[in-house]
């Protein structure tokens, strides 16, 4: 999976096999081929919707511009 399994699987205390693992079947048993699906498919069902004025981005703190800790935005 590409989205950090490491940062699941240390705040859950269960190895990255584990957090892919599961992420595997909830998207199989959904019959969703990968995590875009999952998020199309939580908007459909109502399960997430959006939120007022909509954010166009999410914000990283990386050090890779601006020095460490600098907040930047991806679009």
């Amino acid at each position: 999976m590409q989205r950090h399994p490491e940062r699941y699987a240390g705040r859950l205390h269960v190895s990255e096999a584990t957090v892919n693992t599961h992420v595997v079947r909830i998207l199989a048993r959904l019959r969703l081929r990968d995590r875009a699906q999952a998020v199309i498919a939580a908007y459909e069902t109502g399960l997430v919707t959006p939120q007022p004025g909509g954010r166009r981005g999410r914000t990283r703190r990386r050090g890779s511009r601006g020095g460490p800790g600098h907040a930047r935005r991806v679009w």
